[in-house]
C-alpha cells in the first residue's frame, strides 16, 4: 500500500496451518531489503537486478510496524493467554524463530508489516 512519496507499507503472511502435519513446522524466510529492491526494479521497468541496475536503486530503509501500519512494533507486545497455554507453548510449532538481519522469519499463521522507505538522491 502506498503511504506517502517514496514510502510503501507491505504485509507478509504465512498462511500455513499450524496443525497440518505437512506444514506445521515449516517457517518461511523473507529478505525485506531484497524484496524492496525487486519491487522497485519492477515498478520502474528495470529488466533485471544486475550490478548496473542495482546502482539505480535508491537507499532503502524499513521499519517493522503493527498490523495497523501506523505504530512502530514494540518488543513487548501484549501476549494473549489461554487455558491450554502451558501445553500449546511447549509444542515445537509455537517456538519463536529468530530473525537474521534483513531476513525475517514467518512461522505458520503469522503476519508482519513493514514500512519501506526509498531515499532518492
Amino acid at each position: 500500500f502506498p503511504v506517502k512519496r517514496n514510502q510503501i507499507l507491505v504485509r507478509f503472511e504465512n498462511i500455513a496451518d499450524k496443525f497440518d502435519s505437512k506444514t506445521a513446522y515449516v517457517s518461511r524466510l523473507i529478505d525485506v531489503k531484497q524484496f524492496a529492491r525487486e519491487f522497485y526494479a519492477e515498478a520502474n521497468y528495470m529488466r533485471s537486478l544486475d550490478n548496473a541496475s542495482l546502482s539505480k536503486v535508491p537507499n532503502i530503509t524499513y521499519e517493522e510496524v503493527n498490523l495497523n501500519g501506523l505504530t512502530a512494533k514494540a518488543d513487548d507486545d501484549y501476549t494473549w493467554k489461554g487455558d491450554d497455554d502451558k501445553v500449546a507453548l511447549a509444542e515445537a510449532v509455537n517456538k519463536k524463530i529468530v530473525d537474521q538481519g534483513d531476513t525475517k522469519a514467518f512461522v505458520p499463521q503469522s503476519i508482519r508489516s513493514f514500512v519501506i522507505t526509498y531515499h532518492e538522491g
